[in-house]
């Protein structure tokens, strides 16, 4: 019997959930980079489903609360990698370069981590929203909370 449910989304390798895995929830990975049949990675006593899914569309973030909200009792925890390159530091460099093919890629990029963001929040599932050094401070809200991988 599962412990519960662990949803993470963006999420193609699986890491962060494993140790959630081997401790006996079942967990959700959805990347657009899995397969279309879905793949399912046993860890101990839970597992981890890597299933395929465009995160980048509202319809998908509609259906993974509609399939969720069945199981809104079971939710344990949420956790979201949005793709950060467009907001990340690291990117500043070809940010000018990137306005003016798409003056809008910035507002984008925030909005993927904010529909990840509602979508915990209307599940009722304590959650993270990981990004690197970014602008999401400033276009966006400031982090709760900071860790760093290796302290």
């Amino acid at each position: 019997m599962t412990r519960g449910i662990v949803i993470s989304l963006y999420d193609f390798t699986g890491e962060a959930l494993k140790p959630w895995a081997e401790a006996g929830y079942t967990c959700w990975a959805f990347d657009i980079q899995h397969d279309i049949k879905p793949l399912r990675e046993d860890h101990g006593e839970g597992c981890i489903m890597y299933m395929q899914m465009d995160l980048h569309q509202p319809k998908s973030m509609r259906r993974l609360y509609d399939w969720f909200k069945v199981h809104k009792d079971s939710l344990t925890f949420g956790m979201a990698f949005p793709v950060c390159t467009d907001v990340a530091v690291s990117g500043a460099a070809h940010f000018k370069r990137q306005a003016e093919r798409q003056p809008e890629f910035q507002t984008k990029a925030v909005n993927y981590a904010k529909w990840c963001a509602r979508l915990f929040n209307s599940l009722h599932v304590h959650y993270f929203v990981e990004n690197h050094v970014n602008d999401l401070a400033t276009k966006w809200r400031n982090p709760y909370s900071r860790f760093h991988p290796y302290a």
